[in-house]
């Protein structure tokens, strides 16, 4: 099933479905310092240093009585609304503030994606980003940074407190983020060993007193003409709070940005943080040889929170061992849309065709639409050829920490005609109240009433397995019934414990009645298939689906019976097993037509009416599905020679 995972994410990943997700995340909220990199990418340019804002503008101000213009920086707000700070003190402090659209496209949208290629996974259980656990410096990007304006104090010779907070402890955080260990850490494996030295030197600079002296001189500048003092909480203010610090490379180097994070990440996303343990191997999943392989971080089973899924007593030799780019692909299906797109039910096929109809569902005119598992279920059955469905069933739940896997073979869309979905609605609807659907996967079922909270306890589980686990045996017309007469009994009793007249309840008991009723009809008209079989029989002609395949296999032994071969056998009839709908089976039959209608005398007027109706019918009927149930009937019409209509009805005829 990982690799079904595996195959599905980056399906989403080339469809743009999950830059679409992250498209939120995609703005600029927190000032950014560029820092220029020399040509040479061994060393930094610190004086050519300057700081981007969303949008940089003037506004009228009246101070004592006259019109003066002031400057504002803007940075992207919470719902939509940006942010502004004035500029104070222009003329002391020379520096340079450019606006985002000064930058052109590409670097635009690398300053906006600063939040994207810095960010660690919702389940980092260390708490911070920083390669080396350097807190303060949160980044898996040795590009990029991101530190915090806050109080902070030197004390014993080590600095307490934010990055931004002092010039002492701004040099100890770029010393400690830039050393040679950490360094290596971030660094891309596949890199030669030139490319390798020059980054080596590079971030090695970084932290040189001249360089931190110019770069915080800059910084604390910036501070002296943003920073707002808030009288009511005693503190300084600054944009954001906090601030990215980020180095410019030369533009054919702009893919490194995402590039580096996606590296770095992968190494993070092992099940565990010990490199000794990696082993070389095969990955399971893309084949690839000679490559660390472990646990991935997302879907394993030795999480101590999935006890369901936990071996207790293996620890070495895991069968899902894979390499660093699958566990990657892995990782951004569980985060970029199980988790941002909070979905709780998704069934995972493994017919490509089918992933792509979903890949299409979630991306509309290119914009991104939520979909649930009804309605995934829904357009996936629209465009199979498949009467039923398989697929793997991801049972999920962030919050809960519930997380399974089912493989559902054998499901259907359409039960006794009708919508699946259709009927578990209205079973939630009046009998449960709306409280089933919401319930499925609650621990402790609370819905206010204890005679309500018996039954969903009672019933969820059977209910959820033939709704969604294709269980059929958890739902017949007994249990229906069981169902409804222990809702009614449950309010009735709150009804009377009201110990007043309720006209609304009533009317609401009354329409239960009236749905059980429907329910129990779609549940009685189920036949076996010799009551089917009788029954078409008796009416003799062409109704509906189930007559058409029953006559269509009288039709087909009637036809190929006309052969003129020496050795007839019921290989013949076998191009009709793999048939998919009615208008596959119709080619079929009009093809043994055309090869056998010189043999069919034109008076056979029962061949001649029953043949007519077939494609009649057909019109209307063309796309229905030939299912097993129908494929069934299908042969018991062609098996049936000794009552074939054609032939008793020519017997009469030449009599």
């Amino acid at each position: 099933m990982l690799k079904e995972i595996v195959e599905f994410s980056k399906q989403l990943e080339d469809a743009g479905i999950y830059a679409l997700v992250n498209e939120v995340e995609r703005k600029l909220d927190k000032p950014v310092m560029v820092i220029p990199v020399n040509e040479d990418m061994a060393t930094i340019k610190p004086d050519d240093a300057y700081f981007v804002f969303k949008d940089i503008i003037e506004k009228d101000a009246v101070e004592n009585g006259i019109t003066i213009i002031k400057q504002y920086v803007t940075l992207d707000g919470k719902k939509g609304n940006d942010i502004s700070w004035e500029i104070k003190n222009t003329g002391e402090h020379l520096l340079t503030l450019k606006k985002l659209s000064d930058a052109n496209i590409e670097w635009q949208e690398i300053l906006k994606s600063l939040s994207l290629y810095t960010k660690k996974p919702s389940d980092d259980p260390k708490g911070n980003k920083s390669i080396g656990s350097n807190k303060g410096t949160n980044s898996y990007n040795l590009l990029i940074f991101e530190g915090k304006f806050d109080s902070g104090t030197l004390s014993t010779g080590r600095f307490k407190g934010d990055i931004f907070n002092c010039k002492e402890g701004f040099a100890q955080k770029l010393t400690n983020t830039y050393r040679k260990s950490n360094i290596l850490k971030g660094l891309p494996e596949d890199l030669d060993d030139e490319l390798k030295d020059n980054y080596i030197k590079l971030f090695d600079s970084i932290g040189s007193d001249i360089n931190v002296t110019k770069i915080w001189n800059k910084i604390e500048n910036l501070k002296n003409i943003l920073s707002v003092f808030d009288e009511k909480k005693n503190e300084w203010k600054f944009p954001g709070n906090s601030m990215f610090v980020v180095f410019k490379f030369q533009e054919s180097f702009y893919v490194n940005y995402k590039k580096w994070y996606e590296r770095y990440l992968s190494k993070k996303i092992f099940a565990e943080d010990k490199p000794e343990r990696y082993s070389k191997g095969k990955c399971s999943i893309c084949n690839r040889e000679h490559v660390s392989i472990y646990i991935p971080n997302a879907f394993h089973n030795l999480d101590s929170g999935k006890p369901f899924l936990r071996h207790c007593n293996r620890y070495i030799d895991y069968n899902i061992e894979v390499c660093e780019t699958c566990s990657l692909d892995i990782y951004k299906f569980q985060e970029y849309f199980l988790n941002k797109l909070s979905i709780t039910l998704f069934p995972l096929f493994i017919d490509t065709k089918e992933r792509a109809a979903i890949v299409n569902l979630f991306k509309n005119e290119g914009r991104l639409e939520k979909k649930g598992f009804k309605e995934i279920i829904q357009e996936v059955y629209r465009t199979s050829s498949n009467e039923e469905l398989d697929f793997y069933l991801i049972i999920y739940n962030r919050g809960e920490n519930i997380l399974a896997f089912d493989y559902i073979t054998g499901f259907k869309f359409k039960m006794y005609g009708e919508n699946l979905f259709t009927i578990e609605g209205l079973i939630n609807r009046y009998f449960f109240t709306y409280q089933l659907e919401k319930s499925y996967f609650v621990k402790d079922v609370d819905t206010g009433s204890p005679h309500m909270n018996i039954i969903i306890h009672k019933y969820r589980q059977p209910l959820f397995d033939y709704f969604y686990r294709a269980k059929y045996a958890g739902l017949s017309q007994k249990i229906l019934a069981d169902i409804y007469f222990d809702s009614l009994k449950a309010r009735l009793k709150e009804f009377f414990d009201k110990k007043k007249d309720n006209t609304k309840t009533y009317y609401s008991l009354k329409e239960m009645s009236d749905v059980y009723l429907d329910l129990d009809n779609i549940f009685s008209k189920r036949e076996t298939k010799m009551e089917t079989v009788e029954r078409i029989k008796r009416e003799g002609k062409i109704t509906d689906k189930e007559s058409f395949a029953y006559y269509a296999g009288q039709i087909a032994y009637y036809l190929l019976n006309q052969s003129k071969s020496s050795e007839k056998t019921h290989t013949m009839i076998e191009p009709f097993i793999n048939m998919q709908n009615f208008a596959l089976l119709a080619e079929r039959i009009e093809s043994l037509f055309k090869a056998y209608k010189h043999a069919i005398p034109l008076n056979v007027k029962k061949f001649n009416e029953t043949f007519s109706e077939m494609w009649g019918f057909l019109y209307d009927n063309k796309e229905e599905k030939f299912t097993r149930d129908l494929k069934t009937l299908f042969y018991a019409g062609y098996f049936n020679s000794n009552e074939n209509i054609f032939y008793a009805k020519s017997k009469e005829d030449k009599k």
